[in-house]
C-alpha cells in the first residue's frame, strides 16, 4: 500500500489556504507557493515540505 501523498496530510486549514492561493494567483507562481506553504507548515509546527510539484499535482 503505497504512502499517503504529503499534500493530503496537510490539516485541513493549511490545505484550505493553499487551494484559496492557487484561486488568488491563477495556478501560477508555484515556487513562490510552495515557499509559502513551508512557511505556514513551520509556523503550525510541522515537520513537512511540499514541494511545487506536489502542488501542481493537487
Amino acid at each position: 500500500m503505497p504512502l499517503p501523498r504529503k499534500i493530503d496530510r496537510l490539516p485541513a486549514e493549511l490545505r484550505q489556504r493553499l487551494n484559496e492561493l492557487l484561486r488568488e494567483r491563477n495556478f501560477s507562481g508555484y515556487e513562490q507557493i510552495a515557499e509559502e506553504l513551508a512557511f505556514w507548515c513551520e509556523e503550525q509546527g510541522l515537520e513537512i515540505r511540499i514541494g511545487k510539484s506536489a502542488i501542481h499535482a493537487c
